[in-house]
């Protein structure tokens, strides 16, 4: 086996390794605030398959230039879920997008890749001392790459280099790809309020409580 093949089967393994260590229940501690001005990122998600529903438990942001190109060549995981929430807590102050979700259980991982307009519906501006609600969405799951769109080919090869043209592949390391399209979504003053109540359930004792008022 050539040096090139071996290196992208450690890849493509690190990444199922990563999706499913970041996926397990035992991974919902609360990050402390790293000072008293830390900022988060939070958004709602229900994703609906051809056949069962689900919420993802991790959500990959990308932060970008001012109102520039949402392709870019890094992207930032959430580090809290609980029912469909997801967070970003300790953000950066910047403008963010949301541009990927993933899932797992025991038949393997699931990773949604988001349309563009799914994207550009996310973009928020973190400021210190503020939690940033993106919205609450319920997205769409057409199965496999076949129509993706240039965003969701560009997301789905950063992260699961390898895997976006080939079945075989996402079978072998059981990591389905997904095209996430946007059904609905909420994101006016009533729907930030329902979350905030929310949230401060999820932050109930963490010193996170604050931020969601």
């Amino acid at each position: 086996m050539q040096k090139g093949c071996c290196v992208a089967i450690v890849r493509r393994a690190l990444f199922v390794a990563v999706l499913l260590i970041g996926s397990l229940p035992g991974c919902a501690s609360i990050p402390r605030a790293e000072d008293p001005d830390s900022s988060a990122i939070a958004i709602r998600f229900e994703t609906q398959v051809p056949v069962f529903g689900h919420v993802p438990s991790t959500v990959f942001f990308a932060r970008i230039e001012d109102d520039g190109e949402i392709a870019q060549d890094q992207v930032i995981e959430s580090n809290f879920a609980r029912r469909g929430r997801v967070y970003l807590l300790n953000a950066a102050p910047g403008k963010y997008v949301a541009v990927a979700s993933v899932r797992s259980d025991q038949y393997g991982r699931y990773l949604t890749l988001f349309s563009k307009e799914l994207i550009e519906s996310t973009r928020v501006e973190v400021v210190p001392g503020k939690l940033a609600f993106m919205g609450s969405y319920f997205v769409r799951e057409p199965p496999g790459m076949g129509s993706a769109e240039p965003i969701q080919k560009h997301y789905a090869e950063l992260l699961a280099p390898g895997l976006p043209e080939s079945w075989a592949k996402q079978f072998m390391f059981l990591t389905y790809l997904y095209r996430g399209r946007m059904q609905k979504r909420r994101r006016d003053e009533a729907a930030e309020a329902e979350f905030l109540a929310e949230s401060r359930e999820d932050f109930a004792g963490s010193g996170w409580e604050e931020i969601a008022r």
